[in-house]
């Protein structure tokens, strides 16, 4: 995979979206499902096909929902809630270091063989506190994976018409802004797509590889989103109101 430095209005692979798998075992299918609501809410079905090769318990899926992003020399984070979900298979969640972690399986059962995996939920992003432009930024599939995916297909419904012009896709390791093997189709408002195996090369992603979606936004696209903190701004007064108070400080030591 061809790797390029990021630049701005172009989706690049991030830390930020990364997913986990418990591994050794192949992942033969991965197809995620996203419908986008107008207030930045989004519906994910994931679907996972899993060839375990050796006795296992099941998989671990980790779900960030604290994340970082970079735009137009600003640097803006967001805290997402997830709420709803369903795993077709008996499951605990606990969260750790800004991720949700979702452990399928039982731990008085191995698996061997084939097994499918169907994990809903509702990715409730809030507002992306950027002001010159909305925009939809998701790693459909992050980069934490250290195994193979066979097969890779996705469908993005959006809530209302979008430019279509604005539409980028990235496929690769960390930082890659590498998009050829990204195929889709955009009909309405939703774009169906796959990612194409490498020449050479019966998967579509390697280990360590990604999918990111981003797609520009006019400002005001999304409507009535949740409000979230943005820590960079409290940084921001407390610098400005440290400057003041040196400011005054040494005028009055002066004087």
């Amino acid at each position: 995979t061809h790797l390029e430095a990021g630049h701005i209005n172009i989706a690049v692979i991030t830390k930020d979206f990364d997913e986990s798998i418990e591994l050794h075992k192949k992942l033969t299918n991965y197809e995620v499902d996203i419908k986008v609501n107008e207030n930045n809410v989004l519906n994910i079905k994931e679907v996972i096909d899993v060839n375990f090769e050796y006795e296992k318990h099941g998989i671990i899926r980790v779900i960030p929902y604290k994340n970082t992003y970079y735009r137009t020399g600003k640097t803006a984070e967001t805290r997402a809630l997830i709420k709803n979900l369903n795993v077709n298979a008996n499951y605990t969640t606990s969260k750790e270091n800004g991720e949700l972690k979702v452990k399928i399986g039982d731990a008085s059962t191995t698996l061997t063989g084939n097994k499918q995996y169907v994990i809903t939920y509702d990715y409730d992003v809030g507002d992306d506190n950027v002001d010159d432009y909305d925009d939809f930024y998701f790693n459909v599939i992050g980069t934490n994976w250290d195994t193979e995916i066979k097969n890779v297909r996705f469908k993005i419904e959006m809530p209302k018409e979008f430019d279509t012009t604005k539409v980028n896709f990235t496929v690769g390791k960390y930082g890659s802004t590498y998009y050829e093997d990204v195929k889709y189709t955009i009909n309405g408002t939703t774009i169906n797509g796959y990612v194409m195996p490498y020449s050479n090369n019966t998967y579509a992603l390697s280990s360590y590889e990604g999918l990111t979606a981003r797609i520009e936004l006019p400002e005001g696209y999304f409507k009535g989103e949740r409000v979230v903190f943005d820590p960079t701004l409290l940084i921001l007064v407390i610098s400005i109101t440290v400057s003041v108070f040196l400011i005054v400080l040494s005028i009055i030591l002066y004087t």
